[in-house]
């Protein structure tokens, strides 16, 4: 039995697996889970449904909008969805706004935008310096200005109570 339990706990903690499944109608919810780092579990067990529930609706590629809003709801987040004309360009729209904590999140999608490579040609740096202030999440403010002038930007600093 103990074989067994020890088993089965390192299945629970795997990220979601896309893959395993052909989602079309549930897409935007494999997204969702995908960019919180959910597995069907741990996104079931917040909202009071079983694991099973959540693999079922991942597999048959359909749920009741309730019951997946529910789960959306759950981790903190609403669900829209609404009808757009036909000539709209996107095929499916989903936007998953997940809060980032780390101090430059904004700089690593302004850099992911521009371009690593030309904005470390420009400020001279090796390959590894943004990697290493992404993973450390720290910089010196006035590289900040240095890529912000770069990529013809400005920097807006806001303080503000919690």
């Amino acid at each position: 039995m103990m074989a067994e339990e020890e088993k089965t706990q390192p299945a629970r903690q795997k990220k979601l697996q896309t893959s395993k499944y052909e989602l079309k109608n549930l897409k935007f919810l494999g997204d969702f889970m995908t960019t919180l780092d959910l597995t069907t579990t741990t996104a079931a067990e917040k909202c009071g449904l079983t694991q099973v529930s959540v693999y079922y609706w991942l597999r048959k590629d359909d749920a009741h909008y309730s019951s997946v809003e529910r789960l959306i709801n759950a981790w903190g987040y609403k669900l829209k969805m609404e009808l757009v004309s036909p000539d709209d360009q996107e095929t499916s729209i989903v936007v998953i706004d997940k809060p980032d904590e780390r101090r430059l999140a904004f700089l690593e999608r302004a850099i992911a935008e521009a371009g690593r490579g030309e904005i470390q040609k420009q400020l001279g740096i090796g390959n590894t310096t943004i990697y290493y202030w992404l993973t450390h999440d720290d910089i010196f403010i006035s590289y900040i200005f240095r890529i912000a002038e770069i990529i013809g930007k400005k920097v807006k600093v806001t303080i503000s109570p919690m």
